[in-house]
């Protein structure tokens, strides 16, 4: 049997005793015993820590274990901490003395060692027993590499959780026969712990992981700054808050100077100390969400100034479901204080959304995907759907999503099917055209809480996405709310000729507010038009309806759980304007249009049930039946 099935089927022995969290703090700590015993050659391992020994007295386990970690820390000080999460005293005397022979069994010396332990890596996360905040997929940690390529000098990373990629960038310099000095600081105790083990059984002795705080007490400062290394790849938790905010903003290493992160997110804050920490020569790699690339606020000012500084190399936009605990979409923001001639003042977007393979739910990069986005960092082709060049001066709002710039120009469009969208023919149709927000105002909907109580009496009508079917708005099946908190309520008020546009999920629902008698809002899943007089409602609604105006809208879509578009998004959708009288025309036209297919879906309606009573009269059961 080989070793990484041995380690594999070595697990069974522990099932049952301890949680399936604690699991790795059972194996790879009695895997770091195992290494040390068999490499003694280079760590100093007294006979009374070698598991050889410890096996030897089954009447005193856990108290031989107990000695035995002790003097392995205190023999090899770069060890000092990592078995303190050591849970073999959970397991009883019997089944931790089977696992401990189990495991004297392996050959933590053979070729191929360490690629075992990445496989049981990934076992034992597929288990769910490896915690998402603490796991970069191993696929997205050879992307990472591999567009650094560091072949030589210093690597880091601030938030090294159990230090997969710095695992990653050691071998990728060891293919190419080199050494490099690896640098890290993981702030989760649990992470550091095994991210310490296992740089020790995989062989990397010298690496240097602290445990720490990354952002308020940084392990590697020289003088007033932080260290600066040849090569920056970091993962860190999304979206976390920072306990000590005042600290960030007087941030005594100068970390900050293209802004202070805001209170609600410090993932600026990573970004911007993945920067201070590369050299000028050197290269940095983020794992960002899409939010961190077009949230507003102090996080856009940020954006603004690196831009204007020039120090963001590329985006490159990841699949969904690569990490598999959550399906937040992610991307690789690379950074560079010192980009080639060729790449100055602009940057490179790659979507790489459907570059992927599955297996089960779960998606990975293949060889093949990763040397397709590799050749295209590179080498920076044009490819359709795929790469581009941006100025930074075409930079939107410092909006850095992949999707503002690299458009699918396919899509699915009901009645029509898949239809292709050509911009250089939309730009050359000999129509004046406008920006939808110099046609009108756009107004939000409110925000219907579990709050607000139904009520027919004292309540306010609310337009809701259920009510608006076949382009039409439901009138009489609105529900009323009664609304407590109405010193906004104007603000969400529907008028008669208003266009609404669902704001929120793939299908996008317009219509328009027919005449109705007291006052009518308009709910959060919807955006408002309010038009001038230069256009009308019914060729609007036509125009947003059509093959064109879907994938204009849909463009504009940001967001992977819940698909939504913003009013500043809205405003940019261009509309074809005719004269009044054509749009009027055409409205009408339109809405005749949809009254004779539904005249005639009815009329079919009414023949096909004419003709199944005749049939069921052919079968003899017309009569037990009556239509009510």
């Amino acid at each position: 049997m080989g070793n990484s099935n041995q380690l594999w089927r070595s697990t069974e022995v522990i099932r049952g005793e301890v949680p399936f969290g604690k699991y790795k703090f059972i194996i790879f700590p009695v895997l770091g015993l195992k290494y040390l015993e068999d490499n003694e050659q280079y760590f100093q391992v007294p006979h009374e820590a070698k598991l050889s020994t410890i096996v030897k007295e089954p009447g005193l386990l856990k108290e031989n274990l107990r000695k035995a970690v002790h003097l392995i820390e205190e023999a090899n000080p770069f060890l000092q901490g990592v078995f303190q999460k050591f849970c073999f005293e959970e397991l009883t005397d019997q089944t931790l003395f089977k696992y401990l022979l189990e495991m004297q069994s392996i050959d933590t010396t053979q070729q191929g060692f360490p690629e075992m332990i990445d496989e049981l890596i990934t076992l034992i996360q597929q288990e769910g027993r490896l915690s998402g905040e603490m796991f970069t997929p191993p696929s997205i940690n050879h992307l990472g590499v591999r567009l650094l390529n560091p072949v030589s000098g210093t690597f880091y990373d601030g938030a090294s959780g159990i230090s997969g990629t710095l695992r990653e960038a050691e071998k990728y310099a060891a293919r190419h026969h080199t050494h490099l000095e690896l640098y890290g600081q993981e702030f989760n105790l649990d992470a550091w712990v095994l991210g310490k083990l296992l740089l020790l059984v995989s062989g990397k002795k010298d690496a240097l992981v602290t445990y720490g705080d990354t952002l308020l007490e940084p392990a590697f400062v020289e003088g007033k700054r932080v260290k600066q290394f040849d090569h920056v790849m970091m993962n860190f938790p999304l979206s976390l808050k920072s306990g000590r905010y005042e600290d960030l903003e007087n941030d005594i290493y100068h970390r900050f100077i293209y802004g202070i992160p805001p209170k609600t997110s410090v993932d600026m804050a990573f970004v911007l100390h993945a920067l201070a920490s590369v050299k000028e020569t050197g290269r940095a790699i983020v794992i960002v969400s899409n939010g961190t690339l077009f949230r507003t606020g102090n996080e856009k000012k940020i954006r603004k100034n690196m831009i204007a500084a020039d120090v963001i190399e590329a985006v490159i936009a990841l699949p969904e479901n690569m990490f598999g605990g959550f399906n937040i979409q992610t991307n690789l923001l690379v950074l560079n204080k010192q980009k080639p001639q060729d790449r100055e003042g602009k940057i490179l977007f790659i979507n790489a959304e459907e570059e992927f393979q599955q297996v089960r739910r779960q998606r990975y990069f293949s060889e093949e995907n990763i040397g397709k986005i590799t050749k295209v960092f590179n080498e920076g082709p044009t490819l359709d759907n795929f790469s581009k060049f941006v100025d930074n001066k075409d930079i939107k709002d410092a909006d850095l999503l992949c999707k503002r710039y690299l458009e699918e120009n396919e899509l699915d469009i009901e009645p029509f099917g898949k239809i292709k969208f050509s911009h250089e023919s939309f730009e050359e149709m000999n129509i004046e055209k406008k920006a939808l927000g110099t046609l009108g105002s756009i107004y939000r909907g409110m925000n219907v809480t579990s709050k607000m109580q139904e009520s027919e009496q004292h309540g306010y009508k609310v337009i809701k996405l259920s009510d608006v079917q076949t382009g039409e708005v439901l009138v009489n099946q609105l529900t009323s709310y009664s609304i407590k908190n109405n010193a906004r309520i104007d603000s969400y008020k529907v008028q008669e000729g208003d266009v609404i546009v669902s704001s929120r999920g793939t299908t996008i629902k317009v219509a328009v507010i027919p005449q109705h008698e007291g006052d009518i809002l308009l709910s959060s899943n919807f955006l408002g038009i309010r038009l001038g007089k230069s256009i009308d409602p019914y060729y609007l609604k036509a125009y947003l309806e059509s093959p064109v105006g879907q994938f204009l809208l849909t463009s504009k879509q940001i967001g992977t759980a819940v698909a939504t578009i913003n009013p500043s998004d809205m405003k940019e959708i261009v509309v074809p304007v005719l004269n009044l009288e054509q749009q009027k025309n055409l409205g009408e036209a339109f809405i005749e249009v949809k009254t004779s297919y539904e005249l005639a879906i009815r009329e079919a309606e009414k023949e096909r049930q004419k003709e199944s009573l005749r049939l069921y009269e052919e079968m003899g059961i017309r009569n037990t039946f009556k239509l009510l």
